[in-house]
C-alpha cells in the first residue's frame, strides 16, 4: 500500500512565513509602544491605553491579512483571538513593557497610574541602554503573538 505524500517543504516554508509575519508584526507593536520612550525626550513617559489600542489594531490586523495569504484558517484563529483579547490586549502589552523597564533599569523605573488606562513612566536616572530593552520587549511581544496564534 502506497504512503500517503505531504507536502512537507511546503508546509515548513509555512511555518517560516507564519513566523516571519509574527516577528515583523512584533516588532512593529513594540516600536509602536516604545515610541515615546528616548532619551532626548526627557524623563517620563505617558501611554493612553485606550489611545493605544487604535494604535495598535491596524498593525495586528496587518498581521492578519498577511497569514491570511498562506494560511486561512490560522488567519481566522488569530483574529477571533485578537477579536477576544481585545480589551485587555493593549494593558498586557503595556505591562509587558513595564515589565521589562523594571528589569532593565530595576528601582530608577516608577510606575504610576493616573487612570484607568493611563499609566505614567517616570525614569528616575538616565535612560541607557534603550536597544536592548527594545530588542527583550520585542521579543515578549513575539511570544504573545505566538501565544494568541496557539503555537
Amino acid at each position: 500500500m502506497p504512503k500517503p505524500q505531504f507536502n512537507d517543504r511546503r508546509e515548513a516554508l509555512s511555518g517560516l512565513e507564519l513566523e516571519k509575519v509574527l516577528y515583523d508584526a512584533s516588532e512593529r507593536l513594540s516600536a509602536q509602544i516604545l515610541s515615546g520612550v528616548s532619551p532626548e525626550r526627557g524623563v517620563s513617559l505617558t501611554i493612553d491605553i485606550w489611545e493605544l489600542e487604535n494604535v495598535l489594531l491596524p498593525a495586528l490586523n496587518a498581521a492578519v491579512n498577511e497569514i491570511r495569504i498562506f494560511d486561512e484558517a490560522k488567519a481566522q484563529d488569530f483574529s477571533f483571538e485578537l477579536k477576544r483579547r481585545r480589551n485587555t490586549l493593549a494593558h498586557d502589552l503595556v505591562n509587558l513593557l513595564i515589565e521589562c523597564l523594571r528589569d532593565a533599569y530595576r528601582e530608577d523605573v516608577a510606575v504610576e497610574y493616573a487612570a484607568t488606562k493611563v499609566v505614567s513612566i517616570k525614569f528616575l536616572k538616565k535612560v541607557e541602554n534603550l536597544p536592548a530593552v527594545r530588542k527583550e520587549f520585542a521579543n515578549r511581544v513575539y511570544e504573545v503573538l505566538r501565544h494568541l496564534l496557539g503555537k
